[in-house]
């Protein structure tokens, strides 16, 4: 069982302790009652404007949210014990979302923490993956060596804190350079250690859409036919791009049920869980209000199709893409096996 954790935004990190708590005391003055945080445990305040400059993307503050200082050897014990809270209750690993806000020493400091809280030995059926969405700093991010690296320079780390080769392979990163260009490091990583996607929420905004230039993806929401979309689903499993070895390269492959942002000819940014439906809601300038309006949509039905076109695109149930899955999950099985 895996769980979706933001590490270093701590309005999220630990229930109670969120930004209200902290306004309540003061604008300025980040502490809150109910985690041990004090002011010298953030980073500064401060817009993220460049993700060309490291410094702003690391030190910035994510969508306004309080950034932990994951420099300081407390708040990496603090969050390695978050994580041993999870393992304690039955998870096996973590998905760590927004990756790239931490440098990866931070994060390798953080994993060697947390094994070392579980008894010095990652569990067989461990694995943690670094949710990295790279844009033109691949260079850095994937680089053979540095702090920012999470590719040869994580590796290097991780060597230094006594991870083993099967241990640093645990440690997978979401390839969002796939299906562009799935090479894009230049070997600096090894491939076992990647988690491919065709989609990701993101790409339904415009600054995100250059991942899937180069005609090896489309967006549904784009214009995108649906035969076009499964069949590159269907590829994932059975001959992803630039892939040489299907049994062992980028072992965990993942399809996104994402919801269709395109509602009334609009792209729009609101969540369907009914409180951005103005029809309901709206008690001034409702007129402008309501050419944005998003009607609820449950994530769940029982009988939801694939590719219905309206609401959640639910791909993880079109009888094509399952059934590649599958092959490919006998192909690995078979191998393995005999």
């Amino acid at each position: 069982m895996q769980s979706k954790i933001p590490l270093n935004s701590s309005t999220t990190l630990f229930p109670g302790g969120t930004l209200s708590d902290w306004n309540k005391r003061g604008s300025n003055c980040l502490e809150s009652p109910k985690v041990p945080y004090g002011p010298m445990n953030f980073y500064c305040q401060k817009v993220i404007i460049d993700y060309a400059d490291f410094d702003n993307v690391i030190y910035g503050w994510l969508d306004n949210l309080a950034d932990l200082n994951t420099d300081s050897d407390y708040i990496r014990q603090r969050i390695a014990d978050y994580l041993t809270d999870f393992y304690s209750i039955g998870l096996t690993g973590f998905r760590l979302d927004a990756a790239k806000h931490m440098k990866a020493v931070d994060i390798t400091n953080i994993l060697a923490k947390f094994k070392h809280n579980i008894g010095g030995q990652l569990p067989e059926n461990f694995f943690s993956w670094l949710e990295i969405i790279s844009g033109n700093e691949v260079d850095v991010l994937f680089g053979e060596d540095g702090e920012y690296s999470y590719a040869g320079g994580m590796d290097k780390t991780l060597k230094s804190l006594w991870f083993s080769d099967d241990d640093i392979v645990k440690v997978k990163i979401w390839w969002s350079s796939y299906p562009k260009n799935y090479n894009v490091d230049n070997g600096h990583i090894d491939p076992r250690r990647k988690v491919i996607q065709n989609d990701v929420h993101d790409i339904k905004y415009a600054d995100f859409r250059g991942l899937v230039d180069g005609g090896k993806g489309c967006i549904l929401n784009e214009g995108c036919e649906v035969d076009k979309h499964r069949n590159f689903e269907i590829k994932l499993f059975e001959a992803p791009y630039d892939i040489k070895d299907n049994l062992n390269e980028a072992p965990i492959r993942m399809i996104l049920s994402s919801f269709n942002t395109k509602y009334n000819g609009l792209r729009l940014k609101g969540l369907p869980d009914g409180n951005s439906d103005c029809f309901k809601s709206c008690k001034s300038d409702c007129d402008k209000c309501k050419a944005r309006s998003i009607p609820e949509f449950p994530a769940y039905l029982e009988d939801g199709k694939a590719y219905s076109g309206t609401g959640f695109t639910r791909v993880h149930r079109d009888e094509k893409i399952i059934s590649a899955m599958q092959k490919w999950l006998l192909f690995i099985l078979a191998n393995y096996l005999f």
